[in-house]
């Protein structure tokens, strides 16, 4: 049975941010403030997609001051991702060196403009939302 993951801690900080990010929509910062860590986390992941496909979006559209903006959004929630891992459990290495990964890619694309890079980072993270959304479900079961 694989660990869990541990993101309370960290999950305060997230939702914190996310919520002053959320001012001017109260659904949203209810949401986020009423969020389990688990849910937490997927909402970070589906911000990081969303921020992502709008970055390939705008670089298509020849808007690189839009595609940047995004850009740096999907980065940010990327390093949140990233500082909410407990070290403690060993799938949290393998998570963080894949979050890592992920970044660069952004890095990367965003000083190319690159929609090939984008792809790849949000198909990456996709594919870890899913990975974490199984292992939730194989802990809630367990």
């Amino acid at each position: 049975m694989p660990k869990q993951v541990n993101l309370e801690q960290s999950s305060h900080n997230g939702q914190k941010k996310a919520a002053e990010q959320s001012k001017a929509n109260p659904y949203l910062r209810s949401q986020v403030m009423t969020a389990s860590p688990e849910e937490l986390v997927n909402m970070l992941f589906a911000g990081a997609i969303k921020f992502i496909n709008l970055a390939i979006a705008a670089i298509e559209e020849k808007d690189m001051e839009k595609a940047h903006v995004a850009n740096v959004r999907a980065q940010n929630i990327v390093l949140e991702l990233m500082g909410g891992l407990n070290q403690e459990y060993e799938i949290s290495e393998d998570f963080f060196k894949m979050y890592e990964f992920i970044h660069y890619h952004l890095i990367t694309a965003n000083s190319e403009k690159s929609t090939d890079k984008l792809k790849e980072a949000a198909e990456l993270t996709r594919e870890l939302r899913d990975t974490w959304k199984q292992a939730i479900e194989e802990a809630k079961s367990s």
